[in-house]
């Protein structure tokens, strides 16, 4: 229950309460950037609950900002988020939003063990009536993916359990003339449209959301992206030249209509893309998905949990299918030590679910939670382990205790199998393999000196008493 003395309001100073506190009950923290932190909220007068966004007006480009909140003042659909209230003085500006608790689109389909074309059809068709409104006002939002793409509530029966909608208006654009066409190059790599890399083309339009569209379903269908290298220029060559296919296994199950939708959707001439009007009457929407029946690939799961570790970002379909078969589920309860500093490395792992620590010398150093990894070290550098590590479970909160951590364990057999295929992931872990080493040594380097602080403080302490 959110509350003003109750809630985790952490990051959340006197001015932020001071600005806040007529009106809005403030309680736990939900997520922190650079330069914002939101927090759950209970309007005091209504008593219906926000998600209460707190930006940093010296940290962030207010002149951005303050178009991003007029932007978001004309947008009123039920698959967008929504903004209520804007409250501001000179150092903060605090924005109302819907309270979205079901979990990105992602997280959805990780969740659900009947996930198929018939499923993905409904999702797409609410981020499809979206993005109609929002090109109807002129209005190109530019950032869409997953992580922007989050479910109303994670309540089965709550009627709206399966509504979408589509947040972070920081990159969108209300396009009204010639004056305030789109020209910046913006967005994620693997979603960017072919125009918007392209120098030669001046200016570009709501059709680059379309092709943004297409990546989306191509990803939620496979588990991977379309355009995928590692690297940035080749990724963006095939980009420009529509260089994609669909790969043998992870497509054979899908139908035929499901690959023409896609195929639609990613046309390098923006002119020929369909409108999201024309989308939404598509015969793989209105049909609920051609292919309900058929079944994912069955290497689609293990693909979007592995996703979602950075690491594997931009790596090739077959290196994540190599990965994920050699992948052993393990789980750990709380408390429990994963392996010691000074034994030997045979295995490496991925956090799938909780949180793991990482000790030095009996000092907490970082925390690995989900997407995270650790063990690389010894088997990249081929030394010992460096740290301890230990689970701290998954899931605590008042009144229960935590459960058992899940992490994925690649062993050094598996690894070395992987590796000697694809070189560019070990030489990915080897750099993150040496930036840890260096966080240990400093780590080890503070407490030492601490440790002769200590001594030298408890000496004068004895030389004054004697």
């Amino acid at each position: 229950m959110p509350g003003g003395s109750g809630g985790d309001q952490s990051g959340l100073d006197s001015r932020s309460r001071a600005l806040l506190g007529a009106h809005y009950e403030i309680g736990k923290k939900l997520g922190k950037g650079s330069y914002a932190v939101v927090h759950q909220a209970q309007d005091k007068r209504t008593g219906t609950m926000y998600a209460i966004k707190i930006i940093s007006k010296e940290k962030s480009k207010e002149k951005r900002l303050k178009s991003e909140v007029s932007l978001m003042q004309k947008v009123d659909h039920m698959n967008c988020v929504k903004l209520h209230d804007v409250l501001e003085d000179d150092n903060e500006l605090c924005l109302v939003l819907d309270l979205l608790t079901g979990g990105t689109v992602l997280d959805r389909i990780l969740q659900s063990d009947l996930f198929g074309e018939r499923e993905a059809a409904s999702a797409v068709a609410d981020v499809l009536n979206a993005l109609h409104y929002l090109h109807d006002l002129n209005i190109t939002h530019r950032d869409l993916k997953p992580e922007n793409l989050l479910y109303s509530t994670n309540d089965p029966k709550d009627p709206l359990y399966n509504t979408i909608k589509l947040v972070d208006f920081g990159l969108a654009k209300l396009t009204e003339n010639a004056q305030t066409a789109l020209k910046t190059t913006c967005g994620t790599p693997y979603f960017l449209a072919p125009e918007i890399i392209d120098n030669s083309t001046p200016t570009y339009g709501a059709e680059v959301d379309i092709w943004a569209m297409g990546v989306l379903v191509f990803f939620m269908l496979s588990g991977y992206y379309p355009f995928d290298d590692e690297s940035i220029p080749v990724m963006f060559r095939n980009i420009k030249k529509g260089r994609y296919e669909f790969q043998s296994p992870y497509w054979d199950g899908i139908s035929e209509t499901a690959k023409l939708f896609i195929r639609d959707m990613l046309h390098t001439d923006p002119s020929k893309r369909p409108t999201a009007l024309q989308c939404l009457d598509h015969q793989w929407i209105s049909n609920a998905g051609e292919g309900a029946a058929n079944k994912l690939h069955s290497s689609h799961r293990s693909f979007l949990l592995i996703q979602k570790m950075p690491v594997f970002q931009r790596i090739e379909a077959s290196c994540l299918q190599e990965v994920s078969k050699r992948l052993k589920v393990i789980r750990i309860d709380p408390h429990e030590v994963v392996f010691k500093a000074g034994d030997e490395g045979d295995s490496m792992y991925f956090v799938n679910s909780g949180t793991a620590q990482v000790l030095v010398d009996g000092m907490e150093i970082d925390r690995k939670k989900v997407g995270g990894f650790f063990g690389e070290t010894a088997l990249v550098m081929e030394t010992k382990r460096t740290a301890t590590i230990k689970s701290l479970g998954s899931n605590a909160y008042a009144g229960h205790t935590a459960e058992a951590a899940e992490f994925f364990q690649l062993s050094r057999a598996d690894f070395n199998a992987v590796i000697e295929k694809y070189p560019a992931l070990k030489l990915r872990l080897h750099t993150i393999a040496e930036d840890n080493m260096k966080r240990v040594k400093r780590a080890q380097s503070s407490m030492l000196f601490k440790l002769k602080s200590g001594i030298k403080g408890f000496a004068r302490a004895c030389f004054k008493s004697s």
